[in-house]
């Protein structure tokens, strides 16, 4: 017994002078992210919004069209500064997640001819007229927007914001996800903001 715990502390000491993490022995390496990781993500998170708002709200939008996107990515920045992203829990991830959603992209190569998904440009939806318009066009619709997806420096942990834009009410919901097995799963999901 006092064998092993001398190997125990040796191994210990080696660890610390080489500078090796001990919580990462043993854990994935880093993987590559993908834009089929980015598909999956929204996918998921926009099916869980969708089937909490016919859970919450009675709405159930159920034709072809009806998950409307807004084409470019978007963040209520002012609402998120200094704000706790899940707690704090996830520091480092909910610093990217901040950081790369000052600025915008496309999700034309992502969500295209994504299931029940239409794309449209930020004109469609601002000013408020716009957004009226487009839900009288499209009565059985949910109009969202989406954040950047923020992922950890292992590729295994994802963060996005998912808005529902009405013109007098929406939300935004905040998914964390994990990758286990093959899959991208939401682990945790918190309020970013109700009207």
């Amino acid at each position: 017994m006092r064998l092993i715990k001398t190997q125990a502390a040796s191994l210990l000491t080696l660890l610390l002078v080489t500078g090796i993490s001990v919580g990462h022995v043993g854990c994935a390496s880093e993987r590559t992210v993908s834009p089929q990781d980015e598909r999956a993500i929204y996918l998921t998170a926009i099916d869980t919004l969708v089937s909490t708002l016919f859970t919450d709200w009675g709405t159930h939008p159920g034709s072809p069209e009806s998950r409307i996107i807004v084409r470019r990515t978007s963040l209520f920045l002012p609402e998120l500064e200094g704000a706790a992203v899940f707690g704090d829990s996830f520091p480092s991830l909910a610093d990217t997640f901040l950081s790369i959603n000052r600025s915008s992209k496309r999700l034309d190569d992502i969500l295209a001819d994504g299931p029940n998904v239409r794309l449209v440009p930020e004109d469609s939806v601002t000013p408020l007229g716009n957004l009226e318009k487009l839900l009288h066009r499209y009565p059985e619709t949910v109009v969202l927007q989406l954040s950047k997806i923020a992922f950890d420096e292992l590729g295994t942990r994802a963060l996005v914001e998912i808005g529902v834009l009405c013109p007098l009410c929406g939300r935004a919901d905040r998914y964390l996800f994990e990758f286990r097995n093959g899959t991208w799963i939401v682990v945790r999901k918190e309020e970013a903001w109700i009207s």
